[in-house]
C-alpha cells in the first residue's frame, strides 16, 4: 500500500480510518474531528488568543516590505534585536 492510499481497520464497532499522516478514530473517547481548521471554531478562538498574548507581549512581526521602503524602521528592528538578544543572553 502506498502512503496515500486510505485503509480502515479495527474491532467490529471500532472504525478507524488513516490517509496521508491522519488518524480519525470513531473510538468512544472521540467526539468529532473538525479538520477545516479556519471555521473551526476552536481555532478560531485559539488564534485569536495567540494574538492578542502576541500584542499585549509587544512582541515584534517584522514587516519586511515596510522595513525595505523605511531604513529607520529597518534600523529600529535591528536596535530590538540586538537589545532583545542581551537581555536574553543576561537570563
Amino acid at each position: 500500500m502506498s502512503t496515500g492510499d486510505p485503509s480502515v481497520f479495527g474491532q467490529p464497532g471500532e472504525y478507524i480510518a488513516t490517509s496521508n499522516g491522519i488518524t480519525i478514530s470513531a473510538s468512544p473517547s472521540w467526539g468529532s474531528l473538525d479538520l477545516n481548521l479556519p471555521e473551526n471554531e476552536d481555532f478560531k478562538e485559539l488564534k485569536e488568543r495567540i494574538e492578542g498574548i502576541e500584542k499585549r507581549l509587544a512582541i515584534v512581526i517584522p514587516n519586511t516590505e515596510l522595513q525595505a521602503r523605511f531604513p529607520a524602521l529597518q534600523e529600529a528592528y535591528n536596535h530590538y534585536k540586538l537589545i532583545e538578544k542581551l537581555v536574553n543572553d543576561q537570563t
